[in-house]
Formats: C-alpha cells, sequence, structure tokens
C-alpha cells in the first residue's frame, strides 16, 4: 500500500509518499515530505510491468498555491522502496501553463496514461499515452472537460477511471 503523506492542507506544501504493508503495517518514507518538491497522485505499478516498473507520482514545487490552478508538476518514476531516488520523465515534461496530473498504469505496465491540465475556468484536460520506458508521449488520446481544483487537487480521479 502506498500513502501520500501530507506536508500541510494544501497539495503544494510539500507532500510526501510513504509506504505500508501487513503485518506490521508500519510506514516507511519513499520520497520526504516537507521538502522543496511536493509528490502527489501516486500510479503503483503492474505486477507484470516492463521493466520491473516503479511508482509514477505527479509532482511539482512545494510552494504556496495561490490561487489554486497554477500548479505545474510533471510525472516522476521512482522504485517502490524506501529512500528512492526519483527520475523524471523528460518525454513527459507539460507545456508552460500546464500540469501532469493523474497518472495511471495500463494493466500489462506498458503504458502510462495521465491527465495534461490547463486553467481554464477550473481545469480543462486531454489525456496522453506514454511508454514511460523510453517513448515519447502519444495523443491527446481524449479531450476529458473541465474539472475543479481544490487545495491545489484537480478531481480527474472523480471523472476518469481507466478499466484495466
Amino acid at each position: 500500500m502506498f500513502v501520500v503523506d501530507h506536508g500541510g492542507r494544501y497539495v503544494t506544501e510539500g507532500d510526501g509518499v510513504a509506504t505500508a504493508a501487513p503485518p506490521a503495517w508500519k510506514l516507511q518514507t519513499i520520497l520526504a515530505a516537507g521538502g522543496k518538491t511536493s509528490w502527489s497522485s501516486v500510479a503503483c505499478p503492474a505486477p507484470s510491468a516492463k521493466g520491473g516498473g516503479g511508482l509514477v507520482v505527479a509532482a511539482g514545487p512545494a510552494h504556496s498555491d495561490e490561487p489554486f490552478g497554477h500548479e505545474h508538476r510533471s510525472l516522476w518514476m521512482v522504485a517502490p522502496q524506501p529512500q528512492a531516488t526519483p527520475q523524471q520523465l523528460h518525454a513527459a515534461l507539460p507545456p508552460r501553463g500546464a500540469s501532469d496530473e493523474l497518472p495511471m498504469w495500463s494493466a500489462d505496465g506498458r503504458w502510462l496514461l495521465y491527465v495534461v491540465t490547463r486553467l481554464r475556468g477550473g481545469g480543462y484536460g486531454k489525456l496522453y499515452a506514454l511508454d514511460p520506458f523510453g517513448g515519447n508521449p502519444v495523443g491527446p488520446v481524449a479531450a476529458v472537460g473541465v474539472t475543479g481544483n481544490y487545495y491545489g487537487a484537480y478531481g480527474w480521479a472523480n471523472q476518469i477511471d481507466w478499466h484495466r
């Protein structure tokens, strides 16, 4: 199980990522909270993930987010183990004025689906697909309309579910 360890009320206040497993359920830090980067939107790898997979996390600078909707998150891959070192997925860098949100793995672990979000009356999004092991983004695959932004978190998870 992977959890977002909130650094504060807002998503941009330095969130971290931790893991816990039975039987002890003791939290172990993967990406520390309270740093210069705020980690959020964790996508867990499929068991059969190509290249071993990893967690994919949408992350951006840790700062006060006033007004909401000015996040600039990008995608990072990190091993699902304590004290791991994240690597930015440079092929998926969002354009200026946009933010990468809600990364989701395909069942076979080959593709990553994510929303490139632009501020426009909330957040306007388009879906893209990426082979994170050396591919280029494909898309936009679909326009997904508009969603809200509350405390720095877009509501895409309430509108999009990629069935495996």
